[in-house]
């Protein structure tokens, strides 16, 4: 069995206006650093404020992305700024920062954020202090802020574990687990279990999306283990269906894992009887362990920051659970076993008499 779980970053969360003003502030220190010229000048001419209660929101969030996209275009025109580190990493998450909020709305007054932007944070920066942390959804309402731990199970043990951005759809991780868990530990499943949901078909080599329109081009990524499939935005302009599939630009982008066979297969057989029998046996299991990793194995909240650092808990969490998992099953064994031991020593010896006489 195969499940995601939401993992809670360790970071303070901020607002948009204060997110793309500390991304301009970080560059500007990085810039100190090498010149205090430049910086001096630059300061000037990007100086704002932060106004959380601003009469127009829209107006304001416009100041904030012009006054940042000016220092971010100054630092990376100056050759002379560019071999420093710092500078490259700070010019690496304003760019980003700017590419990913760019395109936020808020409604006519001014005042609120527009509900239709809510689902494009989804992917996105928090704050800079963790990059890798981002937004994600545990369903159309509920968002959390962090990382996507995924995990696989197998009589009740972990026996893969990886945690992904929060952004990070869970059908693109089941192929690695898979595949690290046959490597690692030679195990390959003959019946598969995850949460599913494929409304995009697959048909002698062309996807159609749910409307019924065939992706534009494809292109291989070997590092993903899939395909990029890319959905004409013209054609996703126009269709009906455009609200509940996407809100991007330039159209759909959907990836379809190099096992996609198998995958379809796994489809077809979960519609079965034989499925939902093993489902039934086998999907409770994997709820509780999640729950044992998030409540008392520390996985609720991540102690680091970065991908890397997270991914290292996650492993020390997993084994820590799965050594419990153990140390149960020794205990109950050595129980099992001084019972078996007592009772085969009584029937040997059995007790003569009475083992407290009356007395008085």
């Amino acid at each position: 069995s195969q499940d995601a779980t939401d993992m809670r970053a360790d970071i303070a969360l901020i607002n948009v206006f204060k997110l793309i003003n500390k991304g301009r502030l970080n560059l500007l220190e990085a810039i100190r650093k090498v010149s205090q010229k430049k910086y001096e000048k630059l300061l000037k001419r990007s100086d704002i404020k932060v106004q959380d209660n601003s009469k127009n929101k829209q107006k304001h969030f416009e100041e904030l992305i012009a006054a940042a996209g000016l220092v971010y275009d100054a630092a990376k025109r100056a050759t002379s700024l560019n071999g420093d580190l710092g500078i490259v990493k700070e010019l690496e998450l304003l760019g980003r920062i700017l590419e990913e909020r760019k395109d936020e709305r808020f409604d006519e007054e001014g005042k609120k954020q527009q509900k239709e932007d809510e689902q494009k944070i989804i992917g996105k920066m928090i704050n800079t202090t963790d990059p890798d942390a981002n937004w994600g959804a545990k369903s159309d309402k509920k968002f959390f802020a962090g990382y996507k731990v995924n995990t696989d199970h197998s009589y009740d043990m972990i026996t893969e574990i990886t945690v992904n951005k929060a952004g990070h759809p869970e059908e693109k991780a089941a192929a690695g687990l898979l595949a690290e868990q046959k490597d690692n530990l030679g195990i390959v499943p003959l019946h598969f279990t995850a949460d599913a949901k494929d409304e995009f078909s697959w048909e002698n080599g062309h996807l159609f999306c749910p409307g019924g329109y065939p992706a534009e081009y494809m292109r291989n990524d070997d590092n993903k283990m899939g395909f990029e499939f890319k959905f004409n935005a013209d054609v996703c302009y126009a269709c009906e269906r455009r609200s509940e599939c996407t809100s991007a630009q330039d159209g759909r982008s959907v990836f379809v894992s190099h096992t996609q066979l198998e995958r379809q297969n796994a489809l077809s057989f979960n519609v079965t009887d034989e499925y939902q029998t093993i489902y039934n046996e086998q999907h409770w299991k994997v709820e509780p362990k999640n729950a044992d990793l998030k409540r008392y194995c520390g996985l609720n909240r991540a102690r680091y920051r970065g991908l890397g650092r997270v991914r290292i808990q996650a492993c020390l969490s997993a084994t820590a659970s799965n050594f419990k998992k153990v140390a149960r099953w020794i205990m109950g064994k050595v129980k099992n076993g001084v019972y078996k031991t007592l009772a085969k020593i009584a029937a040997l010896a059995p007790p003569k008499g009475e083992l407290r006489p009356e007395t008085g």
